[in-house]
């Protein structure tokens, strides 16, 4: 038996033996992000839409399939009824935000999860940071070139897990901890690193008395309520914590318990229509047009003869389109571009002029270096305790001076809007000599 006919065989036995495990695993749990309150994957609504369903009678969950207008009747609807919005984008028009927010004043509860959110509904409640500029210019040519540009409500967080905390206000102490859980990102049961979604703005003071709000990580603003009238708004960046596999846990459920703790006694009406871009002019009802491909995965007969499809050209290119003679390596001499690199991200972090953030990246990567190092897990609340400050000076065998002026420089940096150039300089020499001389 020659070489070519042995590869042949051991290409036909792996292709026979992928079949046979497709076809095993033809009934497989699927982990596309769906949000779909029918569907029992991991990443669909199912359970949260039955936990809703259990605080209502039989008829008083409504699944929305046409416009807000028509299904948010104000004269028809029952009192104190509640508007469920789950998904990775929230795509209502200008007329259906208007009627929401009208539903909003005259008593409803409206639950917006999504990471994607309309700006005329975020500016109702959040402000944008004070260093916040309009605009920007440059020079080309001895002329100012002006573009203005919108603020960006919403940012990412790059992370395989976040633990996830709710608040009766906004002042972060522990006395005010009203839920508090960890969610790690799973892709095919393995944690895989997401983009978490955060809200980057402020709530106005006279909107943050009374009113509850989460974050992830410490920091980063992911849950928030907005009074309207005589009903409210209730904002969460993370629909994919409220998908069928983390709400399967008790602590998660706790977690969502407190989102929807405000539910009104009247009905509830789940959107299922604004997941999907409605352009103008266009008569079809949402979800009714997708590409080929999309239908495709989402059969699993056709997903996996496509999956055995590409495997087959695979294996043709790698094994009966290979050249006859070896081709020739091409050896590069290894470049050292650490430098370049670094010259790089200097000029970005420069363009942009934003040292607050810079700072809180260290602060974020300060903490993850004591977890790791000394074990020490230390809040924010926890940064003026004396006693772990000392225990902190104790295990890394600096001075307790200096590290108490490490964390007050922490505060700092984070309730001035625009770190100057002089106190990034120094939080960044406090942190270097705290890494070299810890033992």
């Amino acid at each position: 038996m020659n070489s070519k006919t042995r590869i042949a065989l051991i290409a036909v036995g792996a292709i026979l033996l992928l079949t046979v495990f497709v076809l095993n695993r033809a009934d497989s749990d699927t982990w596309i992000l769906s949000f779909d309150p029918a569907d029992k994957t991991p990443y669909g609504s199912y359970v949260l839409a039955q936990m809703l369903q259990a605080e209502v009678d039989s008829t008083g969950f409504v699944t929305i399939e046409g416009s807000l207008q028509d299904s948010l009747n104000l004269d028809e609807i029952p009192q104190n009824s509640n508007y469920v919005f789950v998904g990775k984008a929230f795509f209502a028009d200008s007329a259906e935000i208007d009627h929401l927010i009208k539903f909003v004043e005259e008593g409803g509860q409206a639950y917006i999860i999504s990471n994607r959110v309309p700006r005329q509904l975020l500016e109702l409640f959040l402000d944008p940071y004070e260093d916040y500029e309009p605009y920007t210019e440059y020079e080309v040519d001895g002329e100012i070139t002006i573009i203005p540009y919108e603020y960006e409500y919403i940012e990412r967080h790059q992370s395989d897990m976040i633990q996830a905390e709710i608040f009766s206000d906004t002042t972060y102490s522990r006395d005010a901890l009203l839920a508090q859980s960890t969610f790690k990102y799973v892709v095919n049961s393995k944690f895989r690193t997401h983009s978490w979604a955060y809200f980057d703005a402020i709530l106005p003071t006279d909107l943050a008395e009374d009113v509850r709000s989460g974050y992830f990580q410490g920091d980063y603003m992911n849950f928030f309520e907005g009074h309207l009238g005589k009903g409210s708004f209730t904002f969460h960046s993370n629909p994919e914590i409220f998908a069928n596999y983390y709400l399967l846990e008790k602590d998660n459920q706790k977690y969502q318990q407190q989102v929807f703790e405000k539910l009104g006694n009247g009905n509830i009406y789940w959107d299922v229509v604004n997941h999907q871009f409605q352009s103008l002019g266009s008569d079809m009802p949402a979800g009714t047009t997708q590409g080929a491909l999309v239908f495709i995965l989402s059969q699993p007969a056709l997903k996996y003869a496509w999956y055995l499809l590409l495997l087959g050209a695979m294996l043709y290119l790698l094994l009966g389109a290979r050249r006859a003679q070896n081709a020739l390596r091409v050896i590069n001499p290894n470049e050292n571009t650490s430098i370049e690199y670094s010259t790089a991200i200097a000029e970005l972090y420069l363009q942009k002029n934003d040292h607050r953030r810079i700072g809180l990246l260290e602060i974020q990567l300060f903490k993850s270096f004591l977890r790791e190092r000394y074990g020490l897990s230390i809040h924010r609340d926890d940064e003026q305790n004396q006693k772990i400050l000392d225990q902190l000076a104790l295990k890394s065998n600096i001075d307790s001076e200096h590290v108490k002026r490490l964390f007050t420089a922490f505060k700092n940096c984070r309730v001035e809007f625009k770190v100057s150039d002089e106190n990034l300089a120094q939080l960044h020499h406090d942190l270097n000599h705290f890494y070299t001389n810890c033992k």
